[in-house]
């Protein structure tokens, strides 16, 4: 009986560890998976880069085409768009949480508040026999924990779900200074929301 040479044994032995350890790398791989990709959000609600008083004039002739398209004269090639969408809506000044609410009141939903420059803080519509002022309450006490018990932020702006009727209504309202209605398709999670800041 004769044995394998001593180098062809060594041969066999490294040619299985490597792929083992080719085994290991693809399993890890596999296992970490690819990453997730962040939708692109092309769709902005915002002064992005506006000054106060631009955005204002921008997010009012937004707001006016809205109303034009789900009102104006129809013919075989308009279409009305009376359907609901999201809507940036901006305060003249930060406001607490009963101004806030009386000024929403004609809206259907508000969807996330939003306090200074910071990103929106999603909020749930009041559960029956609440009022949407104590849902802003909550939200403005949790981000004021957050911030380490440093006074009571106002509200700056809101993003809501609303029919143009209702973004109209808003509008009117005194302590509004911007109703910025969102296009009609937009979903929610994947539009940016960049609010005035200052």
């Amino acid at each position: 009986m004769s044995f394998p040479r001593p180098e062809l044994k060594y041969r066999v032995r490294r040619g299985v560890a490597l792929v083992g350890a080719g085994v290991v790398v693809l399993a890890i791989a596999g296992w970490l998976g690819p990453v997730p990709t962040v939708p692109v959000q092309g769709d902005v609600l915002g002064p992005d880069g506006r000054t106060r008083a631009e955005y204002v004039d921008f997010a009012a002739g937004q707001l006016e085409q809205l109303r034009q398209d789900s009102t104006g004269p129809r013919d075989s090639t308009e279409q009305r768009d009376p359907q609901s969408r999201f809507a940036l809506v901006t305060f003249a000044h930060p406001l607490d949480a009963q101004q806030a609410s009386a000024a929403l009141r004609p809206l259907q939903r508000v969807n996330a508040v939003v306090v200074g420059g910071a990103g929106p803080v999603p909020v749930p519509e009041p559960v029956a026999g609440r009022e949407r002022a104590e849902v802003f309450d909550t939200a403005l006490g949790r981000l004021t924990a957050a911030m380490g018990g440093a006074g009571t932020p106002g509200i700056s702006s809101v993003v809501v779900y609303a029919p143009p009727a209702q973004l109209e209504q808003v509008a009117k309202h005194a302590l509004v200074a911007a109703v910025e209605p969102g296009l009609a398709d937009a979903v929610w999670g994947n539009f940016a929301v960049r609010p005035q800041v200052g």
